[in-house]
């Protein structure tokens, strides 16, 4: 397996967080980059409007990444801000991975395509 990012895109469109590619880089903290723009939003969002994210296109999300996304999970928490996870079925890490990081928070709600 290579290390790396592959035709990667963080879009943010009509308040919509727009994450695509395979990412499979070696530790949590190697994602801060990339998962920035997401970040920058939980961080400026309004309590009253759920932050939404997009992973329908994202195919692979290795161990690191999956904690890097934890983390803005929960810097969510901190900052009171509900999340809208827009994933799909048709990616099997989506169903395993994404229910067990929405224990992190129950303002995390998860729609699956």
């Amino acid at each position: 397996m290579s290390i790396g990012i592959q035709n990667e895109e963080v879009v943010i469109k009509d308040n919509i967080i727009y994450v695509k590619g395979s990412l499979r880089l070696p530790s949590p903290l190697d994602y801060d980059t990339y998962f920035e723009p997401i970040k920058s939003t939980i961080e400026t969002a309004s309590i009253d409007t759920p932050c939404k994210i997009d992973i329908t296109q994202l195919k692979y999300l290795n161990s690191s990444g999956l904690t890097a996304l934890g983390r803005l999970f929960i810097l969510a928490r901190k900052k009171n801000i509900p999340l809208h996870i827009i994933a799909t079925s048709d990616i099997p890490w989506h169903k395993k991975s994404i229910p067990s990081l929405q224990k992190l928070w129950n303002q995390i709600t998860v729609d699956f395509c």
